[in-house]
């Protein structure tokens, strides 16, 4: 269960620019508010349509989505879910994520850029972490870069944590030529 909030709160859109934490299956809505959001899309390669549901759904400041702080479903895990697909499949699925916040970075709203911005980082982070995992230092360096380039805080301790991480995998990339 993801305990992301102290108590039940109305979601906004920010809150699920920096991070998408709606399991799907644990979703209670009424079919004209999926036909006003757009349905899911289909296709034989779609990713985070769910994602892309819940966004759209919220662009129409007049909708709203309360998240319960309480369990309400189980999640069983065997060897078909996504937490066990490829790395390839989760690589794919974490792009899709960056494509589908990239429309918000430009938006007027302070709020709705930092999240959204906030989100990309993130993903941005855990495809460096794959692509290093999978030995793949010329994209964990090109993810890297990405962070760095759009980090806010150049003065923290995570931006410098990153740029040294950055540093190690340019090293190793020359190491291995």
């Amino acid at each position: 269960y993801i305990n992301k909030f102290e108590s039940d709160v109305e979601l906004e859109l920010s809150d699920l620019l920096s991070n998408n934490f709606i399991t799907v299956s644990s979703v209670l809505m009424k079919k004209n508010a999926i036909e006003k959001a757009g349905f899911f899309e289909d296709g034989p390669d779609t990713r985070a349509e769910d994602y892309i549901l819940w966004l759209s759904y919220l662009n129409d400041r007049t909708n709203r989505i309360r998240y319960i702080n309480n369990p309400t479903l189980k999640y069983r895990i065997h060897d078909k879910n996504w937490s066990n697909s490829t790395i390839t499949d989760w690589i794919r699925l974490l792009q899709r994520t960056i494509d589908i916040r990239s429309p918000y970075l430009s938006n007027t709203d302070d709020k709705i850029r930092k999240a959204a911005r906030a989100g990309c980082l993130s993903s941005y982070l855990l495809l460096a972490k794959a692509a290093f995992k999978n030995k793949k230092i010329k994209d964990s360096r090109k993810y890297l870069r990405n962070v760095l380039k759009n980090y806010d805080d150049r003065k923290s301790l995570k931006y410098l944590k990153y740029s040294l991480g950055y540093v190690y995998i340019t090293m190793l990339s020359f190491l291995r030529k």
